[in-house]
């Protein structure tokens, strides 16, 4: 009898020590929390990230520059990326936004007093968020005209960051790139030729006569002929294009300011470099040049005005 109490009282003893919790030892290093294996993107914040970026574009079209300043948070607006009116990059530190702002805005403001206009919508978004932190991904199209009617496009990528606090969302940085300009397309030219019968000369100045040979509305060259009179002396002066000359007879001697005298004999070539002042000369056989200018034809003097055109020489 008595063993069979001392067994049910060692078992009853055992049972309530195997429910009891033991405490924990103080020296024991803790268990450290799991680590987030990502992100937890938010659809919905997303959603308000694209509206408030939209926000933003929209009024920068509509030129609402309060809009604009609006969005920037204050309290977290870091540098920014941008391109200014001449598509040259410009980094904005968090202290000079309002001063970009007021600067654009005033040149687009003055763009479309003039008659000039500019429109930009967004071909493709990629926006992500949490709940407090989100970016948008965009590509921008733009289209507009000049004052003056020239028409433009432009074609842009932008990324914003933006952080949601109690004044909702709001840009804490951005960043904008724009496609480099299209290459201009040369003139389509059209086929010319003239005989000498057909030349149309003109008197220009100090004796000598000229005809222009071809030039085209959709280029700025300009070919000409030139007959020189004998002896000629003509002062210093230069022109504003590149030249290259064909002395077809006679003889041109050019002296350059500060620089060597080039003789050119017929049948001889000579370059003369825009705004290179020098002299010029003929012999007694006069000098008949077949010339072709990057810009239309001009005689200047040593202050880059038009020059006065001197006397005939005598005959």
């Amino acid at each position: 009898m008595k063993r069979n109490l001392l067994w049910t009282l060692t078992a009853a003893w055992a049972g309530c020590a195997a429910d009891q919790t033991m405490p924990a030892d103080p020296s024991a290093p803790e268990t450290p929390a799991a680590a987030p294996t990502g992100a937890v993107w938010d659809d919905g914040a997303a959603a308000e990230v694209r509206a408030a970026t939209n926000k933003m574009i929209v009024a920068f079209g509509r030129g609402d520059i309060a809009t604009v300043k609006g969005l920037i948070a204050r309290d977290a607006a870091s540098t920014s990326l941008d391109y200014d009116m001449e598509n040259q990059p410009v980094v904005l530190p968090p202290g000079e936004l309002d001063a970009y702002f007021d600067r654009t805005f005033a040149m687009i403001a003055e763009m479309k007093k003039a008659g000039g206009s500019f429109e930009q919508k967004v071909t493709s978004w990629d926006c992500k968020a949490t709940a407090m932190l989100g970016w948008c991904f965009l590509q921008m199209e733009g289209a507009g005209t000049m004052p003056g009617g020239a028409a433009f496009k432009q074609t842009g990528w932008g990324t914003g960051v933006l952080r949601k606090g109690t004044d909702g969302w709001q840009f804490t940085h951005w960043h904008a790139t724009m496609a480099p300009p299209a290459a201009p397309q040369p003139p389509a030219l059209a086929a010319a030729a003239m005989n000498t019968g057909d030349y149309k000369w003109i008197d220009m100045v100090a004796g000598v006569k000229t005809a222009k040979l071809w030039e085209s509305a959709g280029a700025p060259v300009q070919v000409m002929v030139h007959e020189l009179p004998k002896n000629m002396k003509f002062p210093m002066h230069m022109h504003g294009a590149n030249q290259w000359l064909y002395v077809a007879k006679g003889q041109l001697t050019h002296a350059a300011k500060g620089g060597a005298t080039r003789v050119t004999k017929a049948g001889g070539f000579e370059f003369t470099p825009a705004r290179e002042l020098h002299t010029t000369e003929t012999g007694p056989k006069g000098a008949t040049l077949y010339l072709v200018s990057d810009a239309p034809f001009d005689i200047l003097g040593e202050d880059g005005k038009p020059m006065p055109p001197p006397a005939a020489p005598s005959k």
